[in-house]
């Protein structure tokens, strides 16, 4: 289904000039978070079913990395404005978000390693983790905005409340589909960044690569 809305949201070619808006990238968002993008892409898994479906998900995930890839500078702002508003549910970013962008850059690195080149999903990969961080530094923004407006509020003086600032709603469509229950409240949107490790991959502890090729890959591949 993710490769079947990817493919008609974004045709071939190279950017993706007109995706720009929410509405369109809020998709992208939704494909990261309802599949089970760790058991999908996990070559290792117990579940037979997942590893019978590995290279499908794998190809999926490559549609969909390309596709965010694509994105114009104002898609990428969408992007990071619907993770930081309506994915504000620490639960959901840190959770499920960034444990299916990491399981991408896993995979990636695994084919990468197999291939004996850094293939593009690799930077891609690398990319949407970049995208997320931002999204974690927006959310960090809006709370530290929301915390302001609260104390000039009981200071008696009515600031200006900025719309769609404190959404949470892919977040309670996440939890609805993950049959998860998040909190609500003020312990569900942590007002700090999220620690480093959240946007660290796995897959590079689990191989043994030397520095200089890392360097040499990155050079190459760096744009």
């Amino acid at each position: 289904a993710v490769l079947v809305g990817v493919q008609s949201l974004a045709p071939p070619g190279g950017i993706l000039r007109n995706v720009r808006g929410r509405d369109q990238v809020r998709a992208l968002v939704l494909w990261i978070l309802l599949p089970n993008w760790p058991a999908l892409l996990d070559p290792w898994s117990a579940e037979v079913e997942a590893r019978t479906r590995a290279p499908e998900a794998f190809d999926s995930m490559q549609q969909l990395l390309l596709t965010i890839a694509r994105l114009p500078i104002e898609g990428r702002q969408a992007f990071r404005d619907v993770v930081a508003e309506e994915c504000a549910d620490i639960f959901v970013l840190r959770d499920l978000l960034l444990t299916s962008a990491r399981s991408f850059a896993n995979a990636a690195l695994r084919s990468s390693i197999r291939s004996g080149k850094f293939a593009a999903p690799l930077w891609e990969a690398v990319l949407l983790l970049q995208l997320l961080w931002l999204g974690d530094m927006r959310r960090v923004e809006i709370a530290a905005e929301a915390a302001q407006a609260a104390r000039t509020a009981d200071a008696g003086v009515m600031a200006p409340v900025r719309p769609g600032t404190i959404g949470r709603s892919l977040s309670k469509l996440a939890g609805e589909s993950r049959n998860t229950v998040f909190l609500e409240g003020p312990n569900a949107t942590m007002a700090s960044p999220l620690p480093r490790s959240c946007f660290h991959f796995q897959a590079l502890l689990d191989f043994s690569i030397h520095p200089r090729a890392e360097r040499e890959a990155f050079d190459k591949n760096a744009k």
